[in-house]
């Protein structure tokens, strides 16, 4: 019997406005089918071996990075691991910096950006 089969979805949020969750194979295998890789290989003018082969080649990547630990699947209870917190916590500030640092240099901007429209014609 083959054992169970972890689901890596994706962000809720993006898939509240795309209509679906694409698990990270799929997306794997997207990026499959538009890399140069697609490009060389045999079954490129055929669609549905090309897209068999590049699921086939994101699953046995995702499997032996599972092998190996390198993926884990977060857990089914919502908890959530200190070290799995200390990364939220470093992506969220490095979101806010990225935020302020943006206003900022939106800020410095705005006087050259005004000089600039002010001569183009209307």
């Amino acid at each position: 019997m083959a054992s169970p089969v972890n689901r890596y979805l994706g962000n809720v949020l993006e898939a509240a406005t795309s209509g679906c969750q694409l698990d990270f194979r799929f997306r794997i295998a997207l990026e499959l089918l538009t890399s140069p890789w697609a490009a060389g290989h045999e079954h490129q003018e055929e669609p549905r071996l090309l897209s068999l082969a590049a699921l086939t080649l994101a699953s046995e990547l995702v499997r032996q990075a599972e092998d190996q630990g390198l993926i884990l699947p977060l857990p089914e209870d919502d908890g959530i691991s200190a070290g799995l917190r200390a990364h939220i916590r470093r992506n969220l500030r490095a979101q806010a910096y990225q935020g302020v640092q943006g206003q900022k240099i939106a800020a410095e901007e705005m006087p050259q950006v005004a000089v600039a429209l002010r001569g183009l014609p209307r």
